[in-house]
């Protein structure tokens, strides 16, 4: 009877043995791999709010957003800004700086 017994164990070992051609590699690389990928996924998600955000930043500033520190642009500080530029000239600057004193 123990014959019969250790034998049915030998083939059950066989059979595993088998079924798995490499032995003691299947979980642990799967495992890996998969944790890999969720990381990957994470990284992904993250660098997308990011870009999402500055984009929408970047709208917010192109969109009349100037406001720095809670104060309102004045026509003067625009022109002064405007004068700074080069977009208009001095006799333009004076003239616009007399109308809006």
């Amino acid at each position: 009877m123990i014959a019969i017994t250790q034998f049915a164990q030998q083939q059950t070992v066989r059979v595993r043995m088998m079924d798995d051609p490499m032995p003691g590699w299947g979980m642990g690389w799967g495992m890996g791999f998969g944790l890999l990928w969720i990381i990957l996924l994470l990284v992904i998600v993250v660098l997308l709010g990011v870009w999402l955000v500055q984009r929408a930043n970047q709208r917010d500033g192109a969109a009349g957003g100037s406001e720095e520190a809670g104060e309102k642009d004045d026509p003067l500080e625009i022109a002064k800004r405007r004068y700074a530029k080069g977009e208009i000239d001095q006799e333009e600057f004076e003239r616009l700086k007399r109308e809006l004193e």
